[in-house]
């Protein structure tokens, strides 16, 4: 709830900070239920449980719904606005009537598939700068949950280029619309 708290003084933050201590809650009691069962399965000369690609796929679903719903409440004016767009995401405010012509509808599953894509198979960037030690004891967790596609870093002329390219498209893109820092709005 401190870390809604450190974001803004409002009920939908502070839901959005309860929200992630309870994903955290959930992650650490799984993670301690895994080692429990492992530790009895050892001891009774069993091979410890092994994690298979569709449980970790679902793992991987499970937290991209959590922290989209917990984005929702972020962002929503009010708690109500937030429980409005939860009840339409699962199609409970009645009847959908689609704006979207069928092309735009075509382009927007292929950007959906594409998201889900990256995500699912591509490391995350602690992974892809592995090298050169991210973060504090990065050695000991970074092959915790390895991506199905590895890709590490290496600098030379190539990957400068398309890093600078990236960049300046970036800061050209957020340059289009209004960019006013997250903080100067309270």
């Amino acid at each position: 709830m401190l870390v809604g708290l450190w974001h803004g003084a409002g009920w939908t933050f502070i839901i959005f900070g309860a929200m992630h201590g309870l994903y955290l809650c959930v992650n650490e009691a799984w993670n301690l239920r895994h080692k429990n069962l492992s530790r009895k399965r050892r001891k009774q000369g069993l091979p410890p449980l092994v994690e298979t690609k569709l449980e970790a796929a679902l793992y991987h679903g499970i937290t991209l719904l959590a922290i989209g719903y917990s984005n929702v409440m972020f962002r929503a004016a009010s708690v109500r606005d937030a429980l409005s767009i939860w009840r339409g995401s699962i199609g409970l405010n009645g009847a959908y009537e689609s704006n979207l012509s069928p092309q735009q509808g075509v382009e927007l599953a292929v950007v959906v598939l594409l998201g889900v894509a990256i995500v699912a198979f591509m490391p995350n960037t602690q992974q892809i700068m592995r090298r050169f030690a991210p973060a504090f004891n990065a050695e000991e967790w970074v092959d915790v949950a390895p991506a199905m596609l590895s890709w590490t870093w290496t600098p030379n002329w190539a990957g400068l280029l398309f890093a600078g390219v990236t960049l300046f498209l970036g800061v050209m893109f957020i340059q289009r619309g209004q960019a006013i820092f997250l903080y100067f709005n309270f």
